[in-house]
């Protein structure tokens, strides 16, 4: 079976309503993986340029992978790969590696090995990666008490929305507001979201997990460059690739 290269769609959104990336639990679990590392990368702040040593580290083992992969799963023979064509799975398995070891090397992941984020050779186990890859994240941004999400339960319209936006925000320090549930409902998660929309080192003034003319939404405000305010509207599970944005707008 030909699977598709993930890099091939316009988003990861795109490629998730792919009738054949559906279908596929292979390409559901190279997606779920691609999510969850470009979730942890865009959560963490500038690392400025990557030390020489770390880079080595990083090379060192790709290679050591490669040649674990070689060893373990030997070419097919010419016959077999006319019939089943290889390259753009292993192509596709060889990114996922890169991005993988590139969280692992860069931030430590808590002592993990990559050979633990990829227990069977190659093919990341969505689980496992994901607890580990979020569980970094969530401690590198968890200290940042801007990032937090609340749940005010306005429904935001698009004639009222600035004005809704100021209501909220005047009442916020005062107000019992539950907190939201979801992806939004993390620092890791608002950080992800942030850098969807083209924001991520931005402090956001609100992230309000309501709704918007009735549909359920988040309401996300950040400082606008040159000053005053932009206010998006997003999906309730806004992240890289799929931020779902319903309304954009910048205020004064």
């Amino acid at each position: 079976m030909n699977h598709p290269a993930l890099e091939s769609f316009g988003d990861l959104d795109a490629a998730a309503r792919d009738p054949h990336v559906a279908a596929c639990p292979d390409c559901q679990r190279d997606l779920q993986t691609q999510v969850q590392v470009r979730t942890l990368l865009a959560s963490l702040p500038d690392p400025g340029p990557t030390p020489p040593d770390v880079v080595d580290r990083l090379e060192a083992t790709l290679r050591r992978l490669s040649a674990e992969t070689s060893a373990g799963h030997p070419e097919q023979s010419a016959a077999a790969s006319t019939v089943v064509p290889l390259a753009p799975a292993r192509e596709r398995r060889h990114r996922g590696w890169l991005a993988v070891a590139a969280a692992v090397v860069l931030l430590g992941a808590g002592g993990a090995t990559l050979s633990q984020l990829v227990p069977d050779g190659g093919r990341a186990d969505s689980t496992a990666a994901g607890a580990a890859l979020n569980g970094t994240a969530e401690k590198r941004v968890a200290p940042d008490a801007g990032l937090q999400a609340t749940a005010s339960g306005t429904d935001y319209t698009a004639d009222r929305l600035a004005t809704q936006v100021d209501q909220v925000l005047a009442s916020r320090p005062s107000s019992a507001a539950a907190a939201p549930s979801g992806p939004l409902a993390t620092p890791a998660g608002v950080a992800a979201c942030l850098a969807a929309i083209g924001a991520p080192r931005a402090t956001p003034l609100l992230v309000d997990v309501a709704r918007y003319q009735g549909s359920p939404a988040a309401v996300v405000v950040v400082p606008a460059s040159g000053g005053g305010r932009e206010i998006w509207v997003v999906s309730t599970t806004c992240s890289p690739g799929k931020d779902g944005t319903r309304y954009f707008t910048r205020t004064r």
